[in-house]
Formats: structure tokens, sequence, C-alpha cells
């Protein structure tokens, strides 16, 4: 909602394949950032948050946005922080793209997911992965 009401709409994804980490399994991964700003060549991705979770939206959306970044093969990003306490948008910097880090993060979720699988291959089961970037720490 508060994405709609502030513009932050973009239904614009991007993709790139990778190979597993510690499977023969060919990953496809898929992000949607926020917002696109095609004139200043970056995107944007759009965090809400309250005093006790904005440093953990601000580096989430750091993660996210460098990812998004990278596989848009866009230069720069930005993470903007709507504070609902106050109700008040605080625009971030603007950032260079960092591709060997949001390579080394895909790598590390695709790691953890793969460490899942291996484990619940061993059962029956069958699976359906999706893939967020929510959440990947950065190194």
């Amino acid at each position: 909602m508060v994405h709609d009401k502030l513009g932050y709409t973009n239904t614009i994804s991007f993709a790139k394949y990778f190979e597993g980490v510690r499977t023969d399994i060919h990953w496809l991964v898929i992000g949607v950032p926020d917002l696109i700003e095609i004139e200043e060549d970056k995107v944007i991705e759009l965090k809400v948050a309250s005093p006790t979770t904005k440093s953990m939206q601000e580096r989430i959306g750091d993660v996210q946005a460098n990812i998004y970044a990278h596989l848009g093969e866009f230069p720069k990003y930005r993470v903007d922080i709507f504070y609902w306490p106050k109700n008040k948008l605080i625009i971030g910097e603007v950032k260079q793209t960092d591709t060997e880090r949001a390579i080394s993060d895909i790598i590390k979720a695709l790691s953890i997911i793969e460490s899942f699988y291996e484990k619940r291959k061993k059962s029956s089961l069958v699976l359906t992965y999706i893939f967020s970037t929510s959440g990947i720490p950065s190194t």
C-alpha cells in the first residue's frame, strides 16, 4: 500500500542464470526492483521501517537493490526508507553497483538453498523453491 501511494510500482523484472554451487542445477535468479529511473540509470528499492527495524531494513534493501542493479545491468542503485512513525520518506544515497558483491550474495543464497535441497532430496517430497533476496546477509 505504501509503495503504491509513493509511486514505487515497477513491474519490470531482471533475470540471469547461475550455475549451481553444490549441484549441477542451473538457477534462474529473478529480481523486480520497486522503481527504475532510466534517465538516471539506476534502480531504487523502497523499505518501510520503524525505529526497531530501520537499520535492518537499510541493510536488506542495500543487498536487494545491489542485486537488482546487477541483474538489470544498471551502474547505480539507491535504497529509500519510508519511516512510518513520522510518515516521512528518506531518500537514500546513490551507490555504485558492486557486481562482485552481488554475485557473492547470490552464490551464498544458492548455496543455502542447495544445501537444503540436498537434505530434502533424500525424502520423496517434491519441493518448489522461490528465490527471494530478502534477508541475504551482506559480506
